[in-house]
């Protein structure tokens, strides 16, 4: 299927009834589709979905799509009846042999993961999953996951680059416009564990499940996602951050670990998932320090499950405080009454610095890392008070303090949410060494915490 990104193609559109033609282009914001009628006299009608058959004959379904522009020109002195511009943009667009229509929903979605080669490298049993030889297989949540990798050689033949391969097979058909929240939901796991963001590539869909399908009905039945929202800009791989990932599948134990932690990342998604995508947006800010970087390190600590408040009065202690404070008020001003159990509730729960000396020490039970958990709560601390000028921009990090200030936060709260969320999954001894050189780890050591 040919449709690279940048490139722009000849096709026939079908809108309802009426086939125009016109240009259709891959772009970083999404499918751009170009129609010049000649002739027209009304604008162009969409609904959807719009079917655009290119000219390598291949069929690009498009949902979601919103008229930009539309723009006549004519030239009444030529007795021309004129031309009808019409540019159309599409969020989510699927390629294939035929169309991906409304009543299709989806059984599978694959795509590449070219940076967690070494990650999935099992090597004991020498399986690499070529031919479709699965690492792994797992069941959760009404999902099946599998991983395994493909194949390429260059046009010589003289380099075979092994790709690692992920597919999520459904027990229920999905919407297609759930694809990026399923895809999402594994790259994350992977890209923690990388401790930076990885972009996933050839993403598939499929309408029917791995044991319904044929060999003739393979291609038919496969359909490509053309991407939008997964356009960001890839920063060069540090080889050494592969070997210091808590999850990695050299041998037994480590494959079953990792599968282990990646079962519980899908069960707890319900939960997680806004978690999860605060921790993505730290990852995409790992090159700056900056108020906004801050916001995102304040956010993820504050979406992590286990990092709430805990309670520090029983609700029998905090009403007969109220209680008492009630009385006192009755013979002041009665009209305090309605505002003493708000005011009061608030003590209920632990301090913000008492919630942070607990949560910094339940991060780091975990490892022996010679981490300082005072200077880790007081950096958290202190960043709590630069919040305020962060939400406001009018944070200031240009100055040697407050750069110093603001780094020691942000790397104190990253630090800490990486191993809270890693808190109740499975790592090996061996992992949690390597932790200590994770990149988000060695960044705090390096701020000379």
């Amino acid at each position: 299927m040919h449709f690279p990104e940048g490139s722009t193609l000849q096709c026939e559109a079908n809108f309802d009834t009426k086939i125009e033609r016109g240009t259709i282009t891959h772009t970083d914001f999404g499918t751009q589709l170009d129609i010049c009628r000649f002739g027209a006299k009304a604008p162009l009608k969409i609904s959807e979905p719009i079917f655009a058959l290119t000219e390598h004959l291949d069929t690009i379904s498009l949902y979601d799509s919103f008229e930009v522009f539309s723009q006549a020109r004519t030239r009444s002195q030529f007795n021309h009846a004129g031309v009808q511009f019409s540019r159309i943009m599409s969020n989510l667009s699927l390629i294939g042999e035929g169309r991906w229509t409304e009543k299709m929903t989806i059984r599978r979605i694959a795509f590449d993961l070219p940076e967690t080669r070494i990650l999935l490298n099992h090597r004991t049993t020498g399986a690499t999953g070529i031919n479709n030889d699965d690492i792994f297989t797992l069941s959760s949540a009404g999902l099946t996951t599998r991983a395994y990798c493909t194949v390429s050689a260059s046009h010589s033949g003289a380099e075979v680059v092994e790709v690692p391969r992920i597919e999520m097979e459904f027990d229920r058909g999905q919407s297609i416009h759930s694809i990026s929240e399923h895809v999402f939901l594994l790259v994350s796991f992977f890209s923690i564990s990388l401790g930076r963001r990885i972009k996933p590539a050839r993403i598939g869909i499929s309408h029917i499940t791995r044991e319904q399908e044929t060999p003739q009905a393979a291609a038919r039945d496969y359909f490509f996602y053309v991407m939008g929202e997964w356009q960001f800009e890839q920063l060069q791989p540090d080889q050494h951050q592969n070997y210091s990932s808590p999850f990695l599948s050299f041998d037994q134990e480590e494959l079953n670990a990792l599968t282990r932690s990646l079962t519980a990342w899908i069960s707890r998604r319900q939960d997680w998932m806004k978690a999860y995508g605060n921790m993505f947006s730290c990852l995409a800010k790992s090159q700056e320090v900056s108020g906004e970087r801050l916001l995102s390190a304040f956010k993820w600590f504050e979406n992590l499950p286990n990092a709430r408040p805990e309670a520090s009065l029983e609700a029998a202690q905090l009403n007969e405080i109220v209680e008492a404070a009630s009385n006192v008020a009755a013979r002041i001003d009665p009209s305090l009454n309605d505002r003493i159990k708000s005011s009061l509730s608030k003590i209920a729960n632990e301090t913000f610095r008492s919630q942070v000396e607990r949560l910094v020490s339940l991060a780091w039970k975990k490892t022996s890392a010679p981490i300082n958990p005072e200077l880790i709560v007081r950096h958290i601390v202190r960043g709590r008070r630069l919040r305020g000028d962060a939400a406001h921009s009018v944070l200031d990090v240009s100055g040697k303090d407050s750069f110093k200030d603001c780094n020691g936060a942000i790397l104190a709260l990253e630090a800490t949410c990486f191993m809270l969320t890693l808190a109740d999954l499975t790592v090996t001894n061996d992992g949690l060494n390597r932790i200590w050189h994770h990149r988000i780890i060695r960044d705090l050591r390096l701020g000379e915490l």
